[in-house]
């Protein structure tokens, strides 16, 4: 992976309400963080305990892997560990030029 195919992943709110859950979404944080209070912020999700311990396994791919820039390309998704070519294209949709440019229009 080159430099231009990383981007820097920021803490960004999950819309609940709770300032306490925004700490951990970045690669850095989540790395670190107690996989029961991940499951706390993901419980309507199915096996969120066990999907917590895969999040922070994630993020410290990224962290060490992609020195803690989340990769671009679907191959680059793909590489991390949970993540399929079916969410790597999502995820590389959804993080696309072409994504941000579609949401601009739809707005009034």
């Amino acid at each position: 992976e080159s430099s231009d195919d990383l981007v820097d992943a920021h803490a960004f709110p999950l819309n609940s309400g709770d300032d306490h859950q925004c700490q951990y979404l970045s690669p850095q944080t989540l790395s670190n963080a107690n996989p029961e209070e991940i499951a706390k912020i993901i419980s309507s999700v199915l096996f969120a305990n066990v999907k917590s311990k895969q999040i922070i396994q994630a993020a410290k791919e990224v962290k060490t892997q992609f020195h803690g820039k989340v990769p671009t390309t679907r191959h680059g998704l793909k590489l991390i560990t949970g993540i399929g070519p079916k969410l790597a294209e999502l995820l590389y949709y959804v993080n696309s030029y072409n994504a941000y440019a579609e949401t601009e229009k739809e707005e009034p």
